[in-house]
């Protein structure tokens, strides 16, 4: 059993404005769950995860690849699917991933590997 208690949880800045994340848990392929807060207008590059990927929002407003997420939305992201997320209010949202990592991707498609 794993328990992570809210009163303890630490949020600790990412390298993208106005994004922190909070790691809940690990799977053995180094993917798992994590909470982020995103301030309104930040955004997470274009990137792809070499595993699915799991956005299940919990509060404010997200939009990913032109599609607008609202409060209990959930979203599945295929390995290999392009996306974007920009925050257009503070949002909360559930990370679930399949593996660590992702590509973050420049505008001519090239990649660039991000920790994670």
């Amino acid at each position: 059993m794993h328990y992570d208690s809210q009163a303890h949880r630490t949020y600790r800045p990412t390298p993208y404005p106005g994004i922190a994340c909070a790691p809940l848990w690990r799977n053995y392929q180094g993917g798992g769950h994590t909470l982020l807060k995103l301030d309104a207008g930040a955004s997470l590059p274009l990137h792809r995860h070499q595993g699915w990927e799991q956005i299940h929002l919990i509060e404010g407003r997200l939009q990913v690849n032109g599609q607008t997420l609202g409060p209990g939305d959930h979203l599945v992201l295929e390995a290999g699917d392009t996306h974007r997320v920009i925050a257009l209010v503070p949002s909360l949202y559930l990370a679930l991933s399949e593996r660590a990592g992702a590509d973050i991707l420049d505008e001519n498609g090239a990649a660039t590997r991000a920790k994670g």
